[in-house]
């Protein structure tokens, strides 16, 4: 008799237990998604609150920071409250890592190729400066600098098709 009660009581705190760890995990996650969907793709780019956000708005500003807070239909970045109509573009802020990588170690051949080879060249007494290779390399560089750089802070229009919206998935 000891043993079934001893048995009914852990499966009455095992069950309270996973009933508690449900709702307290319902909680901590219930929150407010600033979203928008890539067209044409499943995909679907998520910002939640302390995130770094890049836009533009519909008056050709420009807005980086970290959103603070996501209201029912607004949202604030660095202290401004912005509409979700009053943004005409998200840039890629969260993927492109290896583009922003390749963009950072290509710069400094970009700047500093073409000097060099300037200052090398009249050093020598070249007849002709630049060297036709040595332009290609340079232009090379910078190239794959600013393809890489728009690849890593694509930006992306809101439209129709694309809206930007607040998913509110607290309970």
């Amino acid at each position: 008799m000891y043993s079934l009660f001893n048995t009914e009581f852990r499966m009455t705190r095992v069950s309270f237990f996973l009933l508690f760890s449900v709702m307290l995990s319902t909680s901590a996650f219930s929150q407010k998604i600033l979203a928008f969907d890539k067209s044409g793709k499943v995909k679907r780019i998520r910002y939640y609150e302390w995130e770094y956000i890049s836009l533009k708005t519909t008056s050709k500003e420009k807005i980086n920071g970290i959103i603070s807070q996501i209201k029912d239909s607004s949202f604030v970045v660095e202290g401004r409250e912005l509409t979700l109509f009053s943004v005409s573009k998200v840039y890629s802020t969260q993927t492109g890592m290896g583009y922003q990588l390749v963009a950072n170690i290509f710069i400094l051949p970009a700047i500093g190729y073409i000097p060099l080879i300037t200052i090398n060249g009249l050093i020598n007494n070249d007849s002709p400066v630049f060297r036709s290779n040595q332009l290609y390399y340079g232009g090379g560089f910078i190239a794959i600098t600013l393809i890489s750089n728009y690849l890593a802070n694509r930006p992306f229009k809101i439209s129709e098709k694309r809206p930007l919206k607040i998913i509110d998935i607290s309970i």
